[in-house]
């Protein structure tokens, strides 16, 4: 009996590890995070040069081909930014 519980654990995490390593191995996921990430600095920044610096560097993920995209953020200052960027 003690067996067969090890057996179904043991594939239970296979499965899960494997479904795991299958998310994280994905672009679009890691993507996902940074563009979440660097969005999150431009809000957060209260001095000015740190305000510049978090710009600079989520437009620069953005690219921009996707920087019209940004017109209808929620946070308004990432979207008028967004529409003062060439």
């Amino acid at each position: 009996m003690r067996g067969r519980f090890y057996i179904v654990l043991f594939s239970c995490l296979t499965a899960v590890s494997l479904a795991l390593l299958w998310v994280l191995s994905m672009p679009e996921y890691w993507d996902n995070v940074r563009y979440r990430l660097l969005r999150d600095a431009v809000i957060q920044a209260e001095m000015t040069w740190e305000k510049t610096r978090a710009y600079k560097a989520f437009f620069a993920h953005v690219g921009l081909a996707h920087l019209h995209e940004l017109e209808n953020d929620p946070d308004t200052s990432i979207a008028l930014q967004s529409l003062w960027e060439p």
